[in-house]
């Protein structure tokens, strides 16, 4: 059951995504290894099915170079660290029970930017079943397709490790009704004891396949930090 702090969590999330396809307010192939599993697991984002050990999902080398500046957001809950380029512009959400933590690009003459969003949900008292990385990730791509229907397509939802954490992962496409214009971006999402956490970037044609690879390379830099 949700709680309405939850559902307010993922109200304020749904209206920043709603607002993302414009600037005027202000899929990368991914080097694949191997980690053993159970290593920093205890979350059920991805836990290794059978023992098979999950694939590393980590930044391209090139992409890594363009991100210069170590972030670590005041407030942020769970508290994490992660890298983005010096042009980004950043701004903060914060909701009962949710947060949105966004960096825009350059705005261009059409008012557009590639978009990068870490988001968390708070679990509450009143919840008698855990927030999970399953019902993150749908909920993410739900409230990423609403409005989008026009040419949606997703993938599958992937199993996989960032920094030694289990997160699902999926990409998706559609058009932005007010633009017109095809939309593409990624979704990652897993669970740190009682918070939720959803990773996600998006950009448009023609300027996605660059941008939104930068995005994805800033999202394989998330780190929680350990409580002091």
């Amino acid at each position: 059951m949700r709680s309405g702090n939850f559902l307010s969590a993922l109200m304020c999330i749904l209206s920043v995504a709603a607002i993302a396809g414009g600037c005027a307010q202000n899929e990368s192939d991914q080097k694949a290894q191997t980690v053993a599993s159970g290593e920093k697991s205890g979350d059920n984002a991805g836990s290794a099915e059978a023992g098979k050990p999950l694939p590393v999902w980590a930044p391209e080398a090139a992409q890594l170079k363009t991100l210069t500046v170590a972030v670590e957001p005041s407030g942020a809950q769970p508290k994490f660290q992660a890298k983005v380029p010096s042009d980004w512009q950043s701004n903060q959400h914060f909701g009962k029970g949710g947060q949105v933590f966004m960096w825009r690009g350059k705005a261009r003459a059409d008012d557009t930017c590639s978009v990068f969003m870490i988001s968390t949900a708070t679990q509450t008292p009143y919840q008698k079943q855990p927030l999970s990385a399953e019902e993150g990730m749908k909920v993410l791509l739900d409230s990423i397709r609403f409005g989008r229907q026009a040419g949606w397509s997703q993938t599958p939802v992937e199993k996989g490790s960032v920094e030694g954490r289990p997160f699902l992962r999926a990409y998706w496409s559609g058009v932005e009704p007010n633009k017109k214009k095809m939309m593409h971006g990624f979704c990652y999402t897993t669970v740190e004891g009682k918070d939720l956490v959803m990773i996600s970037g998006q950009d448009y044609e023609p300027f996605c396949k660059e941008t939104v690879a930068q995005s994805e390379a800033a999202a394989l830099t998330y780190r929680i930090v350990p409580r002091g």
